[in-house]
């Protein structure tokens, strides 16, 4: 197809997606959700390793999904308030207890099994919280930076800043008021972005916004999914433990 040809069909299908949405504005009243395709019902298997997040309900479990899209996989639960998904260099699922004291849980993620149990009072000279690296993982090695926008009158953006330079590589517009991005992080190895959003849906989308946002999972807590990415012997992102 010739460039031109593209552009019209670009023109074509945008116009067309704004007038569905004006009609189910206009008849039912009701703004609809953005919608991305699955990679559940479609896995990319170019998206490497292994996303693990926190389902919040009655128990806290830890649950596991390639990233390339595929089914879940119930880890571990218990009755710990617990937060805050960190892997280990060798591939070790870490995370925060604060049930009595602050703990770090170390679980196999082939097993499930509790490997170790490491309290902070029991570190010698520890005079702060075991390291939770979620917010380093908006900075990539390079120094390139993600984050997100907006979160009013339905706009919402996620923004790429290289060497000064900014790129949107993924935007809403014309969503429900409190729709926005939540939480972005990079891939260990650069190349994606994991988005969540305020539905309790997990994304991901291409760093340079190409290919675009796919669901990888949902139905997670809105407002409040937390996920940590793992890719074996890439040690990015990863968190050492004290006392390991």
């Amino acid at each position: 197809m010739n460039p031109e040809r593209r552009a019209i069909v670009s023109i074509v299908a945008a116009v067309s997606v704004l007038a569905v949405v004006t009609v189910i504005i206009f008849v039912f009243g009701v703004i609809p959700l953005p919608d991305f395709p699955s990679l559940a019902d479609q896995p990319d298997p170019s998206i490497p390793g292994t996303v693990a997040y926190v389902e919040f309900d009655d128990t806290r479990c830890l649950v596991t999904v390639p990233a390339a899209g595929g089914e879940t996989r119930e880890v571990w639960c218990g009755q710990q308030y617990m937060e805050y998904p960190s892997w280990t260099a060798d591939g070790m699922l870490a995370i925060l207890d604060y049930n009595a004291e602050p703990t770090y849980l170390l679980i196999d993620p082939a097993t499930g099994t509790e490997v170790d149990r490491i309290r902070q009072a029991d570190q010698t000279g520890a005079t702060g919280p075991f390291p939770t690296p979620s917010g380093n993982r908006q900075e990539r090695p390079d120094g390139a930076t993600v984050r997100t926008e907006g979160r009013q009158d339905g706009e919402a953006s996620v923004i790429v800043r290289v060497d000064g330079s900014e790129q949107t590589i993924l935007s809403v517009e014309g969503a429900p008021s409190d729709y926005g991005f939540i939480e972005v992080q990079w891939s260990p190895d650069g190349e994606w972005v994991l988005v969540s959003d305020s539905e309790g849906r997990l994304l991901i989308v291409g760093a340079d916004g190409t290919p675009g946002a796919r669901v990888l999972v949902d139905g997670l807590r809105p407002y409040g999914a937390q996920a940590a990415w793992y890719i074996p012997g890439n040690a990015t992102y990863t968190v050492e433990v004290p006392g390991r």
